[in-house]
């Protein structure tokens, strides 16, 4: 088994049961880092977690460097390397996932994906970033119309705008939203996870990170389970929604990509970037956190002084699945609260409940009389 595999781990899903969710991945970070030099942890992890490694270089960078007395904050480099990421990973969901997960059609499944299209991909290329060819790309493939239009639309009002650009788009992704859009009305809302808004807050989640090693596999604020996402952060230019079903919470994904096209290029100038940042709790302790693809992500670090200059003495991370894919969470209620799955509706429900919130790491789906669906990240 290689590190990467054992990082991973899988969740396993049943729905109608209680729990429906159950497995988790191997906490392992502490257990690796532990000892090593306090730059270690900046080189190895974005290895570890190649689904998103510029976030976990980010992280780690934030939280080391705040531990040691340094910058606590993001440079315009980082910042526009954690959007281009984030970017291209939004990308790669809806043109490989989203087929396998929102449509049971074997007409959709022997179109190619849009293969085609995705090739073309400027973002996709090497060291492709979110220039010009990128925002043509995303205008032409992706939305079918401007960024400005598509957004405005967004913004005045989620639901009735996904609904009307899916029914009347030829794009891709429309496509696909609209043979889930009846699929996708499951309701199922948790508390936003925005602890991130309040450093007293985050002060707080440290302190219970540092004194729970189980805190990372199954992670509560307040006695909550919360839920984080596209649709949770900060920066969002949509008021007083709650984002409660699938057919929303995919929508923000698009809204999202959309918004990266026209960031400006040193995201931290921006209000609406995706945030960062780091807490020095206390002298060589510290918590790093970004805003990344699947939502919120979270490195908390201990560092001690030796001889040989600062070594790691602690490190936790704390990822967006471990909040979404909490047994006691809004998709786990959800699940639990559905009947017997056996028809090729109910899958598709269930596939578009997991898009939405899309694990990072493998999962099956138990159905009734014992039938297994196996899906990679």
């Amino acid at each position: 088994m290689t590190m990467q595999s054992a990082l991973s781990g899988s969740l396993a899903i049943y729905p109608g049961c209680v729990p429906a969710i159950s497995g988790q991945r191997p906490m392992l970070a502490e257990r690796i880092l532990s000892g090593k030099p306090a730059g270690f942890a900046l080189r190895l992890l974005p290895q570890l977690y190649a689904l998103c490694g510029e976030a976990h270089r980010l992280c780690a960078t934030l939280a080391v460097n705040a531990a040691l007395g340094l910058s606590d904050s993001a440079s315009g480099e980082h910042a526009e390397r954690l959007a281009d990421e984030t970017a291209r990973e939004h990308i790669r969901r809806i043109w490989l996932d989203w087929p396998i997960r929102l449509s049971s059609s074997s007409a959709v499944m022997a179109a190619g994906f849009g293969l085609s299209e995705l090739a073309r991909c400027a973002l996709l290329k090497p060291a492709g970033t979110r220039d010009e060819a990128a925002g043509h790309w995303v205008e032409e493939c992706m939305l079918g119309t401007t960024v400005g239009n598509w957004l405005a639309g967004w913004q005045d009002d989620p639901g009735g705008w996904l609904d009307a650009w899916s029914r009347r788009s030829d794009v891709w992704p429309a496509r696909l939203l609209a043979r889930c859009r009846e699929h996708a009305q499951l309701t199922g809302a948790a508390r936003p996870l925005a602890v991130h808004a309040d450093p007293v807050a985050l002060r707080e989640l440290a302190r219970e990170i540092e004194a729970s090693a189980s805190f990372a596999s199954e992670p509560v604020w307040n006695h909550v389970a919360c839920e984080t996402g596209c649709w949770t952060r900060l920066g969002t230019n949509v008021r007083g929604i709650v984002f409660d079903t699938a057919w929303l919470r995919l929508g923000a994904r698009i809204a999202e990509l959309a918004g990266l096209m026209v960031m400006p290029r040193d995201p931290a100038r921006s209000a609406e970037a995706l945030q960062c940042g780091a807490l020095r709790i206390e002298p060589g302790q510290a918590l790093g956190w970004c805003e990344m693809a699947r939502g919120l992500l979270l490195h908390w670090v201990r560092v001690r002084e030796t001889q040989h200059g600062p070594v790691i003495d602690g490190y936790r991370i704390v990822a967006p699945t471990e909040w979404n894919f909490h047994p006691r969470g809004a998709l786990a209620r959800t699940l639990e609260g559905l009947g017997p799955v056996e028809g090729a509706v109910d899958r598709q429900r269930i596939g578009a409940l997991v898009a939405a919130y899309d694990p990072c790491v493998a999962y099956t789906v138990e159905y009734a009389h014992d039938v297994r669906q196996v899906c990679d990240a």
